[in-house]
């Protein structure tokens, strides 16, 4: 759903560029009620930061996908397989002003995620043993708020 997983989608993407998505400016091509009551499985497309954002909601899956595209002027990186797999990619020529783009082997990684989630309950107990620390829940929280007031709208 829109909530679920485009909400890890944005938190990732904010954390990622340290920008807040704004969902002011969203064209919906389409809201479908399948798995939950509450929270559609939803397709979009916004402007954000000058880049193009566009979320695709798989309606009546059975599946979760998880994937994340970051296309910049020579180079492309997709987080692949809900952040198992990261793939690297270059524009062949870079004195072209279009062309194909080559995998970056030496770059990518596969495996990336050993102990699933061991990572955020480690952060989780750290945070309730130290309030020093520096988290991002505050802003996930805020973002979660924008998504719930855009499907009120």
């Amino acid at each position: 759903g829109f909530l679920n997983n485009c909400g890890h989608a944005f938190d990732t993407m904010e954390y990622l560029t340290d920008s807040e998505i704004d969902l002011d400016h969203v064209k919906l091509h389409n809201r479908v009620y399948d798995h939950f009551e509450d929270d559609p499985t939803i397709s979009l497309q916004a402007m954000w930061n000058g880049i193009n954002l566009s979320v695709t909601g798989l309606v009546n899956s059975r599946f979760s996908v998880f994937e994340i595209d970051f296309y910049f002027e020579f180079h492309k990186v997709s987080i692949k397989n809900a952040g198992d797999n990261f793939e690297f990619y270059r524009l062949r020529n870079e004195k072209e002003c279009s062309g194909p783009l080559s995998l970056q082997p030496e770059l990518s990684q596969d495996h990336c995620i050993k102990d699933y989630m061991s990572h955020v309950i480690d952060h989780a107990r750290q945070l309730l043993d130290d309030d020093e620390i520096d988290d991002n829940f505050s802003r996930s929280v805020g973002l979660n708020l924008k998504m719930v007031k855009y499907l009120n709208n």
